[in-house]
């Protein structure tokens, strides 16, 4: 299971992403998204994207490596023309809200987590972040590398979905608020230090 971050909708369903328009570029001058099927490269005949599983005609989720710049033409995901950005509040609310996130009650497995399309991918969980109350709307970031946080990379998931492809990091549910650990891999032990 794995939550787009900008649309909010559970990816592995096959529904394209709501957001039509990318509005983040430098000159503040807001592009229509091509949707899958309609890019210039010619990637065959497929009823859903090979990588967001976005359906013909519909809109790519961030961070798919399919999805064509509109203002360059190249791909959306490393050419570097839409400024770097976080998912708005609205989203992230409306995510919480669709999983039925207690953040009052504790945390749990059905916890919504940051993470990225590394550590939802093949790659194990090297760096969690437990940010203290109200500084951050989830607390939880799960990542495969410590690397700059963009759109194009976060994710949105329930914990469960990591705890399943590594049950070691389980434990890191229990990492104090205001902390952050790291290893260097899968069979590594965790370092615990403070969040600066």
């Amino acid at each position: 299971m794995a939550v787009c971050a900008w649309c909010c909708q559970e990816m592995h369903a096959r529904i394209g992403c709501t957001v039509t328009v990318f509005n983040h570029f430098e000159d503040n001058e807001p592009r229509p998204r091509i949707p899958f099927g309609g890019e210039l490269l010619d990637l065959g005949r497929h009823e859903y994207c090979p990588d967001c599983l976005s359906p013909l005609q519909g809109f790519h989720h961030p961070g798919c490596d399919i999805e064509q710049c509109p203002c360059c033409n190249k791909q959306a995901l490393t050419c570097g023309c839409a400024v770097q950005f976080r998912p708005s509040a609205e989203a992230l609310m409306a995510a919480l809200d669709a999983y039925g996130n207690d953040r009052e009650g504790g945390y749990g497995t059905e916890t919504l987590v940051y993470t990225d399309i590394y550590a939802l991918d093949k790659y194990p969980v090297t760096s969690v972040f437990h940010w203290p109350s109200g500084a951050d709307p989830l607390g939880w970031w799960f990542f495969a590398e410590e690397r700059q946080v963009s759109a194009a990379i976060l994710r949105v998931t329930p914990f469960k979905v990591l705890a399943a492809k590594d049950s070691e990091i389980a434990r890191m549910l229990q990492l104090p608020a205001g902390k952050k650990a790291f290893r260097e891999g899968r069979s590594s032990d965790w370092d615990i230090l403070d969040i600066d």
